[in-house]
């Protein structure tokens, strides 16, 4: 047992699939939409360490299954795609603190949900992998810089999927995917790891995996240098949460004394200030790893 850590539970809030971030500049946690008892969500709500914030009933259109990254470096929340009911979104905005602004790059990804985003600070780019923008599962790769998307070509990359689990490894400077659905044929979910530097995906065979699933999320702690994931065991009917960590070379399997009940499309992001691991969950019951 790993006496010393925990995750606990911080405030309940409901929605669905929603998507988080953390704005690192203002010290604040970002949620946006989600699905509300089948209804899609258009709020943005800001969690301060102690409390929730309505910040906006406005922006982008309300929709689940999308992506936030945080921009460190321009200071703005990015928010790409999404499902607004089985209709596929593919507009770029960004998220100041205040208002959103929606952006009209000259290219980009077409309309598509349950993307794989991470934001590569020391490249300065928003990392987005696959996701499903038709029937099949896509294994494109794209790139936004603040003002386009540039869609990149490796050499090698992994196959089609969505719904994957996507961070930025700051120490090792590439940005980290792992499993994901691959599509309506088997093996159907993937036990992958793979790795983007910027130009290429390099597929790393770990001795130890957490086994393949989706559904899952996973952030960075910068401070004890891991991709933390959480997800749940492969028995689909019989879940039980389990919590991961990859430090580069291998999977560890952490055994904490409290954890989140199993969860569909938890979303995870890393709180600088508090040097802390947030999930939120199912009704966006929002939680600490420490």
């Amino acid at each position: 047992q790993d006496c010393s850590q925990a995750w606990r539970l911080k405030y309940p809030s409901p929605r669905y699939e929603s998507s988080i971030a953390y704005d690192s500049q203002r010290a604040r946690l970002v949620v946006f939409g989600g699905e509300s008892y089948t209804i899609p969500d258009g709020k943005t709500w800001e969690w301060d360490g102690s409390t929730w914030h309505l910040m906006s009933t406005d922006g982008p259109s309300p929709r689940y299954e999308h992506r936030l990254v945080y921009d460190s470096v321009r200071h703005v929340t990015v928010l790409f795609g999404g499902n607004a009911g089985g209709l596929r979104l593919g507009d770029t905005w960004e998220w100041d603190g205040v208002q959103w602004t929606e952006k009209h790059p000259v290219s980009s990804p077409t309309p598509r949900f349950s993307q794989a985003m991470a934001y590569d600070s020391s490249r300065q780019r928003v990392v987005l992998f696959g996701g499903n923008p038709d029937v099949d599962e896509n294994s494109e790769t794209w790139e936004w810089d603040g003002n386009n998307w540039e869609q990149k070509f490796p050499a090698n990359h992994p196959s089609g999927r969505r719904t994957s689990a996507m961070t930025y490894d700051s120490a090792r400077q590439v940005v980290v995917l792992w499993g994901g659905y691959l599509g309506s044929t088997p093996p159907y979910t993937s036990d992958e790891t793979w790795e983007w530097d910027g130009t290429n995906w390099t597929l790393r065979e770990p001795e130890h995996r957490p086994g393949d699933r989706d559904r899952v999320s996973m952030a960075y702690d910068p401070v004890r240098q891991v991709s933390v994931l959480f997800t749940f065991s492969q028995d689909y009917y019989n879940r039980y949460p389990e919590t991961w960590e990859w430090n580069g070379n291998d999977w560890t399997k952490r055994n904490p004394l409290q954890t989140p009940p199993p969860s569909d499309f938890p979303a995870l992001t890393y709180d600088g200030i508090q040097q802390k691991v947030f999930v939120a969950h199912l009704l966006l019951s929002l939680l600490h790893f420490q």
